[in-house]
C-alpha cells in the first residue's frame, strides 16, 4: 500500500468518526489544504477516490 492510499484511508477514517480537519491535519502531519482535498475526492468518488489517487501520481 502506497503512502498516499494510507494517507487518504487514514483521512477517510478519521473523518467518519467525526474529528475536524484540524485534529486531523495535525494528528496526521499533513495541511488542513490536504484533508479538505482528500475529502472532497472521497465524497465525490467513495472509497474509489482513495484507490483512484495511486494511479494518478
Amino acid at each position: 500500500m502506497g503512502r498516499r492510499l494510507r494517507s487518504g484511508a487514514r483521512i477517510a477514517l478519521w473523518a467518519h468518526e467525526g474529528h475536524s480537519n484540524t485534529v486531523i491535519a495535525r494528528e496526521l502531519g499533513v495541511s488542513v489544504q490536504t484533508v479538505c482535498l482528500w475529502r472532497k475526492r472521497i465524497a465525490r468518488q467513495g472509497v474509489q477516490g482513495i484507490r483512484e489517487s495511486e494511479r494518478s501520481g
